[in-house]
């Protein structure tokens, strides 16, 4: 039988529909030849095609109605019966590091490369290069005695009077950096022979040099957001920005005053326009997006209703005490990468349990629907950086490839950036990862180290073959950069 059936639409096959118009032939004319070159099989192949060709578009309508066959704008159609549209395609996002001499304009469109890939990004905001918000400094002493040496930062002074003879450069910046790190602000102090370099902790969030008496500065750098030329999953790793293609400057600022530039931090991924596969277990996913208050139904509706989210989790405490993490009691934290920090707050906001209290390290001030001010409490996943060192030792009856050292660290480096919020870094799995990447290795030993800064390099006392553990509001991080691997 063919037709809409209860199990289901069967089209008519090409073979039974020819058929069936001979049979209404003999039918109407007695006994007919129906050979391949009879002139009924002849006329009646072409029109069981015709026929054919409509069974096969009532057959399209149907799968376009549901979602598990629907295909292209049918599938959107019926996703969006639910609330459900279609992911477009999105350029990957970041901050950029420029640097140049104090007062450089660097204006909206200027553009980056990567040198390895040839990726292009675009600079989407003006900046103006300036030691009052700067990420990252150094400052070489003039050295004097009986001097005093003073460095303002955020606020905060601090000084140190040389003695009357013998005095060094380290010395001096040994001591500075000595109070700097004292003050607790978010702000490394470094000493390299000689030079006091002063960090943004996180390489993001601007701090400002006011004073430095009797210190040649470095130029400054400073943070400007940039998006790539294209969109799609274009990697933007620590550190592979760092081509001046074009330079647009702002009026009487030189281009020559604009000198370096560096991604210090990874860019937020872009994506492709999401495939049919994707939109399908999406819509299947948001079933639960209909609810509100449980911990799936947050997670569901934050994914897929605040823009720009690309991961989302959510813990809670169903406890009378504060727990493991420190949330107190009958909480909730939502931990979120991407969006707005508003929008994430109104929809934590419409979809969190009422009287339940909110957790998190960062928040934003809302009115809610009665006009009352409501202080939301959410997570932004601090990034935790994986330093890994592997030795590995050869299998003499397998060839190890000409690129296998870089082919190892890019392997190890991607499983580790691959990782969720909150899963800890195993160096047994790093294992896996290594062996498949490549033929040739007998053996592995693997050690890593953590820090919360790409700077500096942890030494050696910091690397140990344990677990490092990553907190609900972390995520780990690293690339090939990060990997070093030997040969022995």
């Amino acid at each position: 039988m063919a037709g809409l059936l209860s199990t289901g639409f069967v089209p008519r096959r090409l073979e039974d529909i020819q058929e069936s118009i001979f049979e209404q032939w003999r039918q109407s004319f007695g006994p007919i030849s129906t050979g391949p070159d009879s002139v009924f099989a002849q006329i009646a192949g072409p029109l069981a095609e015709r026929i054919a060709d409509l069974w096969e578009a009532q057959e399209q309508i149907y799968q376009a109605l549901t979602p598990d066959t629907a295909e292209g704008v049918q599938l959107d159609n019926a996703a969006s019966l639910v609330g459900i549209t279609r992911l477009a395609a999105t350029k990957t996002r970041g901050e950029i590091a420029l640097q140049g001499t104090e007062g450089t304009e660097v204006l909206e469109g200027s553009r980056f490369s990567d040198p390895s890939t040839g990726s292009v990004y675009i600079q989407t905001e003006n900046v103006v290069i300036s030691k009052t918000k700067t990420i990252l400094m150094d400052l070489a002493p003039t050295v004097d005695n009986s001097t005093i040496y003073t460095v303002a930062l955020d606020g905060f002074t601090r000084s140190y009077s040389s003695p009357g003879f013998g005095t060094t450069a380290q010395m001096i910046v040994e001591a500075l950096a000595l109070q700097v790190n004292a003050l607790g602000l978010d702000i490394v102090a470094t000493v390299t022979a000689g030079v006091l370099r002063l960090q943004s902790s996180d390489l993001s969030d601007p701090f400002e040099l006011v004073n430095s008496p009797n210190f040649t500065l470095s130029a400054p750098w400073t943070i400007a957001r940039y998006e790539a030329q294209n969109t799609g999953p274009i990697d933007a790793s620590i550190g592979t920005i760092t081509t001046i293609t074009t330079k647009v400057m702002g009026v009487g600022s030189p281009s020559v005053n604009f000198t370096s530039v560096n991604n210090f931090t990874p860019g937020t991924t872009g994506r492709t326009t999401e495939v049919d596969t994707e939109l399908r277990l999406r819509r299947a996913a948001s079933v639960r997006i209909i609810g509100a208050a449980t911990v799936a139904a947050i997670k569901a509706r934050i994914l897929q209703e605040v823009p720009g989210v690309t991961l989302c989790r959510v813990f809670e405490n169903r406890t009378n005490g504060n727990d493991s993490a420190g949330r107190p009691p009958h909480s909730i934290e939502v931990v979120a990468i991407g969006g707005i920090d508003l929008v994430l707050a109104q929809k934590i906001w419409s979809v969190k349990p009422a009287g339940i209290a909110m957790f998190g390290n960062s928040s934003e001030l809302i009115t809610d629907e009665t006009g009352i001010s409501q202080m939301i409490f959410f997570s932004r996943p601090a990034t935790v950086y994986i330093w890994v060192k592997i030795g590995l030792s050869l299998y003499n009856e397998e060839e190890f490839p000409a690129d296998g050292v870089p082919l190892v660290a890019e392997a190890v480096g991607d499983y580790i950036a691959a990782l969720d919020v909150g899963v800890d870094v195993l160096p047994q799995r790093l294992y896996g990862s290594l062996f498949r990447s490549v033929n040739g290795v007998a053996s592995a030993t693997i050690t890593m180290a953590r820090t919360d800064s790409p700077f500096p390099v942890p030494d050696n006392s910091q690397f140990f073959a344990a677990p490092i553990p990553i907190a609900d509001n972390e995520r780990a991080f690293s690339d090939t950069s990060f990997v070093a691997v030997v040969v022995t």
